[in-house]
């Protein structure tokens, strides 16, 4: 995104969220608190709050462990959508309002009467639990403070909570808390955990060493410094292990501003106040993925990362990153600002120094021994200096031998930098010992590719990627020749978009239509993909890279009755390894309802007429992703 587009996004927030704080004619905020409001309340997530794969959207409201509190209409409307998921937002509701906005209320226990008995009478109607319904416009009308609902811990929810949106007429999402509501106290500032430096291309160094360098800073009040002395080259990058606490919570919520300054000058603002559901994906560039799967540990990049499309900065100049050589001391400030106007900053030197070339380097990470990295479009090797030998490296690319001096030393080790823009090898030869990649193709990010080879092929679709991918592959059996593996790229790569990746399997498979796809994760752990078959050969959509493998599914869920009355039926439904696709309740003929919990495994029933008792042969069957199916029955007086 060019800086001029970024800058006018720059002033259209600003103006959405005067829109969002906006004010009633008697002087009131438009928006009334929708839980608990006059009361003191309590943040598990705030918006743009940065998770795994998505950021997070609108706020989470505690509700002490308890499901069933009221939930208030946040502003005058009517009931525009409904959605009832297993997953997800599970029970969700959303309002519009006059002024275009619309809130939205997920993770419910039970909605409104009416509204409640407009849904049920949907969903048997098309016996489905599962149901998006769009009520025609004031069918639902609710007056700001009216009781829409009651909070409780449907769909994907990890406990128990209010989750709280509200989004402009475009759907797009903006900060609740812009409109600084009486109900949350928060005058904590902003935490900082570590600070990291990311050497960004071939020629730059952190402390003399072409790795990526984490730092802890000392807290001093609201600042923070580094006290070790830093010394860089060439181009880098700092990323951030930062978060948010609200006054008595122990949550880390997110930070929704952050400024880096270099030397006085600002270089980078970041605000996450607005975004858009189409580009949460993006969230993949803004952190550091990789280290993400490694740790957990999420790094807010304060440099525009290639394939980071998102529109949350209205300063960027060279697109944050940071050059340096000049033998200069530079001061580095990142201020932050959390949605109450708590502030906290941190200041550190970095000192810019020219790059020399086989340089002695004493640092405190060593390479990993007998493997490579792949950093910034950068392949780093390492070997160990023998005596009597030349330190040289000859690298194997496009059918030429390449001769490669190091770039430096670490200790008693040559490390050898090789930039995979003007190839990738295909074998390295460091003092006799040679060494094979599994590099198959060079992929653009930008447009469709698709790769072929004898054991797989993929289909990447426009802009699958965010940076360039130096494509690995590789295909082996297990010891005992029952299992194939299908290693395709590294679990460390993000993929914005979904690939088709083709399997053409060694192995006969008898009952194909019981084998699916798997992720595999460790050792004999499973991650169910899905997946079908296509005549001999196996195609499956994933946004994920690894190790796949195909296994079989015969045994079917289990079904375990816990109350069978005329007034309610409740059963336990699990299933070990594809997991539950869907399940069907009859009762003398007769489709019933029945509401699905999958992290209690719970079904309980749910009558279209309370009065009428359940009587009748009853009949449950659960089917699981690979079709095998259970059938439970049971007659009911």
């Amino acid at each position: 995104m060019k800086l001029s587009k970024q800058i006018l996004l720059g002033f259209i927030l600003v103006a959405l969220i005067h829109q969002v704080a906006g004010q009633n004619g008697d002087g009131k905020s438009y928006y009334f608190f929708p839980i608990k409001p006059g009361k003191r309340n309590y943040l598990a997530g705030t918006m743009g709050e940065l998770r795994s794969t998505h950021f997070h959207a609108g706020v989470d409201i505690k509700t002490d462990g308890v499901v069933g509190l009221p939930i208030y209409a946040t502003a005058d409307g009517y009931v525009s959508r409904i959605k009832v998921s297993t997953g997800g937002y599970g029970n969700a509701l959303y309002l519009l309002h006059p002024n275009g906005t619309t809130s939205v209320y997920a993770h419910l226990q039970k909605y409104q009467k009416d509204v409640a008995e407009y849904i049920r009478k949907a969903q048997y109607e098309k016996e489905s639990f599962t149901i998006e319904l769009f009520p025609a416009p004031g069918q639902f009308k609710f007056k700001r403070g009216d009781i829409i609902a009651y909070s409780g811990n449907s769909g994907s929810s990890s406990g128990p909570h209010l989750h709280f949106e509200i989004r402009n007429a475009r759907q797009h999402v903006i900060n609740p808390l812009s409109c600084r509501f009486s109900e949350i106290i928060d005058t904590t500032p902003p935490s900082v955990g570590k600070v990291a430096l990311v050497p960004l291309d071939i020629n730059s160094r952190i402390n003399r060493a072409f790795k990526r360098e984490e730092f802890t800073p000392v807290r001093n009040g609201q600042k923070y410094t580094i006290t070790r002395s830093i010394n860089a080259s060439g181009q880098i990058g700092i990323e951030l292990l930062t978060y948010d606490r609200q006054d008595g919570s122990t949550n880390r919520n997110g930070v929704q501003e952050i400024a880096l300054h270099v030397d006085g000058k600002l270089i980078l603002k970041q605000e996450i106040n607005v975004f858009s559901f189409a580009r949460t994906r993006d969230i993949l560039a803004l952190t550091n993925f990789e280290i993400m799967k490694k740790n957990g540990a999420r790094f807010n990049k304060l440099y525009i990362d290639d394939g980071n499309e998102l529109g949350f900065y209205s300063i960027a100049l060279n697109k944050g990153k940071i050059q340096l050589q000049d033998g200069k001391e530079h001061l580095i400030e990142i201020h932050l600002s959390d949605t109450y106007g708590n502030k906290s900053q941190v200041n550190f030197n970095i000192t810019g120094e020219r790059l020399e070339p086989g340089r002695k380097v004493f640092t405190r990470m060593p390479p990993k021994k007998g493997k490579y990295e792949i950093l910034n479009n950068t392949l780093m090797l390492s070997a160990k200096v023998k005596q009597n030998q030349a330190p040289y490296a000859l690298v194997y690319a496009n059918r030429m031998k390449h001769e490669l001096t190091p770039s430096y030393y670490h200790n008693n080790e040559a490390i050898y930098l090789w930039n995979l823009k003007y190839a990738f090898p295909d074998s390295v030869d460091i003092c006799g010992e040679r060494q094979q990649f599994n590099f198959k193709a060079t992929v653009p990010p930008g447009s469709s590719f698709n790769f072929y080879h004898k054991n797989l092929s993929i289909n990447f679709p426009r802009k699958a990627l965010f940076d360039t991918l130096y494509l690995g592959s590789d295909y082996r059996l297990n010891s005992d020749s029952t299992l194939e593996y299908f290693e395709i790229g590294a679990r460390n790569i993000p993929l914005r978009k979904f690939a088709t990746f083709t399997f053409k399997p060694k192995l006969t498979y008898q009952d194909k239509q019981r084998y699916k796809a798997y992720l595999v994760t460790g050792k004999e752990n499973y991650s169910y993909q899905g997946g079908n078959w296509n005549k001999n050969s196996f195609q499956l959509r994933t946004r994920d890279f690894g190790i796949f493998t195909l296994l079989k599914d015969s045994i079917p869920p289990t079904i375990n009755p816990l109350r069978i009355s005329t007034s309610q039926i409740r059963m336990k439904i699990k299933d070990d390894l594809s997991g539950i696709k869907s399940f069907r309740l009859t009762v003398d003929g007769a489709w019933v309802l029945m509401n699905y919990d999958y992290k209690r495994q719970l079904l309980w029933s749910e009558k279209l007429d309370p009065s009428k008792p359940f009587k009748g042969k009853m009949i449950l069957k659960v089917t699981d992703n690979c079709g095998n199916e259970n059938v439970y029955t049971k007659t009911i007086n």
